[in-house]
């Protein structure tokens, strides 16, 4: 009896539920196939966001021993033999589930087994429509968009040979007018789509219109790679100012984020909006003087391509945001971005944190997380920003901490050892180094996110500018600037938070920097990598 819709989403339901204790949850052995199985079996677009189930599901596939065996004999493979053990191995396809395709298309993979696995069957395919085009298949076609859309997202970050460098430039070398309409031209635009952005192919409207005939797959590789380039152009030549950029280090690091936009980030989960005053109670209890109606008036200072901005705009249940960045390349994908989700309440401005009195506003609430420490001196990037803070408003500060930062002064000196001229290619090859190399541990670096993907690995090792603090050296400069210090911000940390709580339940060391940094020297290993906390401007 076949089963009915009720029951259908009965089961979804069941399965969704199954699998909420993976939430986040990296696996360290193989459980087991029912685990994949239990996650294949939740249709993709009912998972709210992939990003909590990332960690679960990579972890699973590359624990395999299936995985194993396609690393180990990974150099002795033809390009056939790796597309056809990938499919079941990495994809899932004997169990009917897109899971895989939708996360790889929708996040950066942040695992290094995974990086290497797909970087190899991106190499097949690639020899694979070179040399055998007329053999391709619609379902080669869905993967190899996949791994296009993850090169895409991580800004083709994966390492290319000199022989893969030679193939795409030849892909094309004997094509005739009239090819434009093959399934063997798509393969070849989706192949070379793996490795370059499809905008450098300069392609006709005619020729997107044909390639749009090959599917959904194929017509989202032209939207969001061709299509949002443009729109994102037009948005930068149109992006309004304020100021001058005068400072030496600004205009050096507005260079960086001009020719990477940071950070990288594809799509939004929206926060349950709150009023202003319970989301302040909530994070700094204490604090019982908040006002409570009217439209909040925020400002994000240094908003990079937006997340952080739309994630202001969409946490209040009234407010305006300004949102301001050096670079006008990464305001222009945050405009588009906003525009994108339908965010009506952000203005999106040029201009130099040290320059932001020239706005000629005030706000309730400023958020800088994770740019002033890129400035040349940050008291004067903090004075800059209290000036135009209301007496009683309150200001959330992230920057880089000491302690985590130097254990990646040995990957960062590698890195800038050998840079010249900080293009993609120079900064993969750098990277490929990197983690080839066996004179110093990297495991710091590929903890994190940002050391999957061109931009964020330029950010995390290459930056031309970076500070970093001790919570002492907070405190001296907070008491220089007459800040009231509320507390550190535990948002991303409740692990750590609660460990600290358990330390001192007493509410007045929660406020006091010199209980913070005993506590910071005791637990080293495990602290993040940027320090998070609250100021607020006295009345």
């Amino acid at each position: 009896m076949p089963i009915t819709e009720k029951e259908n989403q009965s089961n979804i339901s069941v399965a969704r539920n199954m699998i909420e204790p993976l939430r986040s949850r990296r696996f360290t052995s193989f459980p087991g196939r029912v685990w994949l199985k239990l996650l294949a079996s939740v249709p993709p677009d009912t998972i709210p966001d992939l990003t909590d189930f990332q960690a679960p599901i990579t972890s699973l596939i590359t624990l395999q021993p299936e995985f194993a065996a396609i690393l180990l004999s990974i150099d002795e493979l033809d390009p056939l033999e790796m597309i056809q053990k990938s499919q079941d191995t990495i994809f899932l396809q004997n169990m009917g589930s897109d899971l895989v395709h939708l996360m790889l298309r929708q996040l950066i993979n942040n695992d290094a087994s995974m990086e290497q696995a797909l970087t190899s069957l991106r190499k097949a395919y690639l020899q694979y429509v070179f040399r055998q085009p007329a053999d391709v298949q619609p379902q080669h076609l869905q993967t190899m968009a996949t791994i296009a859309a993850q090169c895409f997202n991580n800004e083709y970050v994966f390492y290319e040979t000199c022989e893969e460098e030679e193939l795409c430039k030849e892909l094309f070398a004997n094509a005739e007018p009239g090819d434009s309409g093959t399934f063997s031209f798509v393969a070849k635009v989706v192949a070379y789509g793996m490795y370059h952005p499809l905008h450098s192919l300069s392609l006709s409207e005619r020729q997107m219109q044909i390639l749009s005939q090959y599917g959904e797959d194929v017509q989202k590789l032209i939207d969001r790679r061709i299509r949002d380039d443009a729109i994102e152009k037009n948005l930068a030549d149109g992006m309004p100012s304020f100021g001058q950029i005068e400072n030496a280090i600004s205009k050096k690091v507005r260079q960086q984020y001009e020719e990477a936009p940071y950070p990288r980030w594809l799509d939004f989960v929206f926060p349950e909006p709150r009023p202003f005053n319970t989301y302040i109670k909530d994070k700094i209890p204490f604090c019982d003087d908040v006002p409570r109606a009217g439209t909040v008036q925020c400002l994000v200072a240094g908003c990079g391509t937006g997340h952080h901005a739309i994630t202001v705009a969409t946490r209040f249940t009234e407010c305006s945001v300004v949102a301001i960045d050096l670079s006008r390349r990464s305001l222009a994908y945050g405009a588009r971005q906003a525009s994108r989700y339908g965010i009506s309440n952000i203005e999106f401005v040029h201009g130099d944190i040290l320059e932001v009195g020239a706005l000629k506003r005030n706000f309730d609430l400023i958020e800088a997380v994770g740019s002033l420490h890129h400035l040349e001196d940050i008291s004067s990037g903090i004075q800059a920003l209290t000036e135009i803070l209301r007496p009683g408003g309150f200001m959330r500060i992230a920057v880089y901490r000491r302690s985590f930062r130097d254990r990646l002064k040995p990957a960062r000196a590698f890195a800038w050892e050998r840079l010249q001229t900080f293009t993609t290619s120079e900064l993969r090859a750098i990277r490929h180094a990197l983690m080839t190399q066996k004179a110093f541990d990297i495991e710091t670096a590929k903890a994190l996110r940002d050391f999957y993907y061109t931009g964020g690995f330029r950010d995390l090792l290459c930056h031309v500018q970076e500070l970093s603090f001790t919570p002492m050296e907070i405190k001296a400069m907070l008491e220089k600037l007459h800040l009231q210090f509320l507390g550190i911000d535990y948002s991303d940390t409740p692990a750590i938070k609660a460990a600290f709580l358990a330390a001192h339940p007493d509410e007045t060391s929660s406020r006091n920097l010199d209980v913070y940094e005993e506590f910071e020297a005791s637990r080293a290993s495990e602290m993040p990598s940027l320090i998070k906390f609250w100021v607020r401007k006295n009345g």
